[in-house]
């Protein structure tokens, strides 16, 4: 895994723990889950959906709209 993946994921993990769910981090966290190319930082992103306890429409159309795409393992655990 590169520095950058790494990095990244850290960075969802940090977020996701803060417990802070700002517009910005939202729509951070969403967009690393549906246009992230690494299925870690996918899986990441999908945790700190959890972790932050988003709801609403957008975040239902990602969850959806991901699911039917992701062939990862990691992230559809």
């Amino acid at each position: 895994m590169s520095w950058c993946v790494t990095c990244v994921c850290v960075c969802c993990a940090a977020v996701a723990l803060s417990g802070v769910a700002s517009p910005a981090v939202r729509a951070a966290v969403l967009w690393a889950f549906r246009y992230e190319t690494s299925d870690v930082v996918r899986a990441e992103a999908c945790r700190a959906v959890t972790l932050l306890d988003l709801d609403g429409t957008d975040v239902i159309a990602v969850l959806q709209q991901r699911y039917f795409v992701e062939d990862s393992d990691i992230v559809r655990r």
